[in-house]
This record gives structure tokens, sequence and C-alpha cells, in this order.
């Protein structure tokens, strides 16, 4: 039963990411806007479950934590990474997605938020 649970967790993750590169590609070329809105929906969902994982997911023991905490760290590093690229690629183009800014900010401020809560709690 643990290595079913194992492989859906890794089934999951890429399924998302091929949901999400099915948006790259140009909308009227390859899918029609019905099957857009349906692609929307899909990555809805498969967010969602991908989130349930990341949420219940436990450490069994402190090298566990520590792996845990390491994937969390280098997963905030490479987003906010990938978002400040989008935004230099954009001011040199001059035209910048606000949402890459919304995103950088929403990252930086839910880390120090719980930075916080975390050291008050302790």
């Amino acid at each position: 039963m643990k290595n079913k649970n194992y492989l859906i967790e890794l089934i999951v993750p890429f399924l998302l990411i091929a949901v999400l590169a099915l948006f790259l590609s140009p909308a009227d070329l390859f899918m029609p806007m019905s099957q857009i809105a349906m692609l929307g929906v899909l990555l809805t969902v498969v967010f969602l479950i991908f989130t349930g994982f990341i949420w219940k997911e436990k450490a069994k023991d402190e090298r566990e934590a520590s792996h845990i905490q390491s994937a969390g760290r280098f997963s905030f590093i490479t987003g906010l990474a990938i978002a400040v690229a989008g935004i230099l690629w954009g001011s040199l183009r001059h035209n910048i997605d606000p949402w890459l800014i919304f995103t950088a900010i929403g990252m930086i401020l839910t880390k120090v938020f719980f930075r916080v809560y975390q050291a008050q709690k302790n």
C-alpha cells in the first residue's frame, strides 16, 4: 500500500507539469477555447490534489524533517528566482507582467509571515 501512495505522489506532480505545459502552446493553433476552458478545470483539480499531498506530508524523524525543509527552501528560491528573471526579462522588453510581481511579493510576504508566526509560537 505504501508503494502505491508513493507512486501516486510521483505521478501527480508530473501530471501537473504536463497540464501546465499545455498552456504554453498558442491557444488558437492547437486547442479551441472550449478545450482551454476544460484544461483550466483540469489544472485546478490536479493543483488541488498536489496541494493536498504537500499539506499532509509529515516527517517521521529529524532527518526526514530536514529533507522536507530543504525541499521547501529550494522550491522557494527557485520560484522566486524564476519570478525575478521574468520581471527582469519583462523590464528589458518594457512589458512587465504584473502577475510576476504579485507572485514574488506573495512568496516573500508568506515566508516572512510564517517565520514571524513560528517565532511567536515557540
